[in-house]
């Protein structure tokens, strides 16, 4: 996985920042759950905690983009240049 994204990313950020956060979280696992699962009650509400930090962070991206005026018609994703050539 990280040899994909660090492929296919778009420079060095991602590179740091997704290795250095798949390492800490293998870590964590081998250290924690990996020795010895924990109830679903307990994991679940973290799990779903996550998911929505996650959501927050994808809305607060979408409503900078489409309040930054720099949105074209044929643009699909924030990150690619959208003013018109």
């Amino acid at each position: 996985m990280i040899t994909v994204f660090s492929y296919f990313s778009s420079g060095l950020s991602l590179i740091v920042t997704l290795v250095k956060g798949v390492i800490f979280v293998l870590i964590f696992y081998f250290l924690t759950i990996y020795k010895k699962q924990s109830e679903p009650d307990r994991i679940l509400p973290l799990y779903i905690l996550g998911y929505g930090i996650q959501f927050l962070h994808f809305a607060e991206e979408y409503i900078k983009w489409v309040f930054s005026g720099n949105i074209h018609p044929n643009s699909i994703c924030p990150e690619v240049d959208t003013k018109p050539t």
